[in-house]
C-alpha cells in the first residue's frame, strides 16, 4: 500500500467519523455542497472562490477548531 493510499484511507476515516458524529443538518448540507463543488468543477476553477464569505468563515473556523481539538487530544 502506497503512502498516498494510506493518507487517503486515513482522511476518509476522519471525514467519515466527523460526518457520523455530526447531527447538525446545516453542517452536513454545507459539507455535501463543498464535495459537489470539488468533484464537479473544472480544474482551472478554484472551488474556494465559489464559496460565500460566510462559508469561507465557516471553513476557516472548522479548520481551526479541528487543529485545536487535535492539539488538545495530543496532550492526553
Amino acid at each position: 500500500m502506497s503512502a498516498d493510499t494510506t493518507s487517503s484511507a486515513i482522511l476518509k476515516n476522519e471525514l467519515h467519523r466527523l460526518v457520523v458524529e455530526t447531527d447538525n443538518p446545516q453542517v452536513l448540507r454545507q459539507v455535501k455542497s463543498i464535495f459537489e463543488i470539488l468533484l464537479h468543477s473544472g480544474e482551472e476553477e478554484d472551488w474556494w472562490d465559489s464559496l460565500s464569505e460566510k462559508e469561507k468563515c465557516f471553513c476557516k473556523k472548522a479548520c481551526n477548531d479541528s487543529i485545536m481539538a487535535n492539539a488538545y487530544h495530543m496532550k492526553w
